[in-house]
């Protein structure tokens, strides 16, 4: 018998981390000392985050970054195994895995304190271009900013899908540095908070969406508002959804798992509408465990959530 092997329908560049979460009761002051009441291990990374999220709602996945030779790097090859991630384009480096420490307090607000190990390795003649090829869909988050102008001029070239969250760290280097793969970009994903980074003197999100789609030619932005929902814009087209009322424990990952669903649902046909309440739903699932990988939620628990709120 002669296996065939399947079609990958999304694909996602950037990091992957290992995620030490430590439940404190509060943030501490300079020099001040809090008690860690509890320390769990997670797999993570934005772009490994959000691929998992991706494969969890039933769509054929695959992993383009760099892991460390240890055995952070082996748990996290393990963990996307389990979630039926394709994994041929994972590179394995002699160096650290990436890892984050993610302090949490008790109303579930985060900091998060980056070392970017084997994932600062990547670099642009890593990337296989037929392997890209295949997909109907490539999503860019957290990548070093050359990988990500490379992967982003070649999914314009082979005329595919470019979903692009570059993340705070990313935002701050500024629209110049952002402008190589912003031309590209299809879906561009940012919080509230990134663009007023971007844009400082300006307040009303609209019109600054407006500004990135008429000079950059994006074709959807879908402006993360947190517990308040998300604005979709387009050329044409402006959704509002609300936010959904839950407990948050965690917000490490909200994103991720609001970006996951969002373009999974643009790459399956789906109208705005739908896709935004999807990924609102994603979010707020994901808010309610400790751990950006916890509460990733499947389809029909989506559905389910829907249903009864």
């Amino acid at each position: 018998m002669i296996l065939i092997p399947k079609k990958i329908d999304i694909i996602s560049v950037g990091g992957a981390n290992i995620d030490l979460c430590a439940t404190i009761s509060e943030f501490p002051s300079i020099d001040e000392e809090v008690e860690i009441m509890k320390l769990e291990e997670f797999p993570g990374g934005s772009a490994a985050n959000y691929i998992v999220g991706v494969a969890r709602l039933g769509v054929n996945t695959g992993f383009i970054g760099k892991i460390g030779d240890d055995g952070y790097g082996q748990k996290l090859l393990d963990a996307f195994n389990r979630e039926n991630v394709e994994v041929s384009q994972v590179q394995i480096e002699k160096k650290h895995t990436g890892m984050c420490l993610i302090p949490i307090d008790s109303a579930g607000n985060r900091i998060i304190f980056s070392f970017r190990g084997a994932n600062a390795n990547l670099v642009p003649n890593d990337i296989d271009k037929n392997y890209i090829a295949q997909a109907s869909l490539i999503h860019i988050t957290s990548p070093p900013l050359e990988v990500a102008k490379f992967v982003a001029r070649i999914v314009k070239e082979k005329n595919i899908l470019l979903s692009y969250d570059p993340g705070g760290k990313v935002i701050r280097k500024g629209l110049d540095q952002l402008e190589p793969i912003l031309q590209n970009t299809d879906i561009f994903l940012p919080s509230k908070s990134e663009l007023n980074l971007l844009f400082p003197n300006l307040r009303n999100l609209k019109t600054i969406a407006l500004n990135l789609v008429e000079k950059y030619g994006i074709r959807i932005i879908a402006i993360k508002l947190g517990a308040q929902g998300c604005l979709i814009v387009t050329k044409n087209e402006e959704v509002r959804v609300e936010g959904n009322n839950v407990n948050v424990v965690d917000t490490t990952g909200a994103g991720d798992a609001f970006a996951a669903a969002f373009t999974s649902g643009i790459q399956k046909g789906w109208g705005l509408s739908k896709c935004a309440q999807i990924a609102n739903a994603a979010g707020a699932l994901c808010v309610t465990r400790i751990g950006a990988r916890t509460a990733l939620p499947t389809m029909s628990e989506i559905e389910i959530f829907l249903k009864n709120k």
